[in-house]
């Protein structure tokens, strides 16, 4: 889990993110990006259309968990929002973690 200082928790963080990003779009997630100050801040959300609570929570954990393990990667100052996809279902970690390695680089331009 990742520490209770970076992540999005309020409504009105999350609409102020997705109303200033930009997109990035992969297989198993999308990625919203929003210039903000201080310290990177995540949010996680899964539609209800992937299925049941079950479902939506194993997807925001695989999530959390390949974003835990990549932090140093992004850069500091952003907002990010990751919308799972059903794809992330039925994949592991490791493919989770391939996909940020693919989607990283574009944020950088």
């Amino acid at each position: 889990m990742l520490a209770k200082s970076v992540r999005l928790n309020l409504k009105k963080e999350f609409a102020r993110v997705k109303k200033n990003s930009v997109s990035f779009s992969g297989l198993y997630f999308t990625l919203l990006v929003a210039r903000g100050e201080g310290e990177s801040m995540f949010g996680f959300v899964v539609s209800s259309k992937v299925g049941s609570i079950v479902r939506r929570n194993r997807i925001r954990r695989l999530l959390t968990e390949a974003v835990r393990g990549n932090l140093e990667k992004f850069p500091k100052g952003r907002k990010y929002i990751f919308i799972g996809k059903k794809e992330a279902l039925d994949t592991s970690h490791e493919k989770i973690s391939l996909e940020f390695d693919k989607i990283l680089p574009r944020i950088f331009r």
